[in-house]
């Protein structure tokens, strides 16, 4: 009841922050780093020569980079991008929580993209 501030809601403290995700690709046989930073309305994404600004989702240049490099990924993956932009916001999450997160999700993507089906499936995608 001392603390005048004790109700405010956490500071934003991530925008403009860069970040890295990392892929495997199977196309190219290692891994990818993406270069992320988080913005006021959602992520820029740069990979090579393809990227740009995108909503909180990773629209469109995430998901275009990943299909670019035929990258098999969870379909819920967007809105895992705009929960975490979301948390960062509202919980005020520091740039190694963000971090450690980016991790977590491209673990998860290159879970499934090295668990692609073999044999016949191969020249699906």
């Amino acid at each position: 009841m001392d603390n005048p501030n004790a109700n405010d809601d956490p500071e934003d403290i991530t925008i403009n922050d860069e970040f890295t995700l990392t892929v495997y690709c199977r196309r190219w046989g290692h891994e990818d780093t993406y270069d992320i930073r988080r913005t006021s309305i959602g992520w820029d994404v740069q990979h090579i020569s393809i990227g740009g600004s995108c909503d909180k989702k990773g629209q469109p240049f995430l998901i275009e980079i990943l299909n670019h490099d035929t990258i098999n990924f969870p379909e819920e993956l967007p809105g895992y991008f705009e929960w975490l932009w979301d948390q960062a916001a509202e919980a005020g999450l520091s740039h190694d929580e963000i971090q450690r997160s980016l991790d977590e999700l491209g673990r998860w993507i290159s879970v499934c993209e090295k668990n692609t089906p073999k044999g016949i499936w191969e020249s699906f995608k």
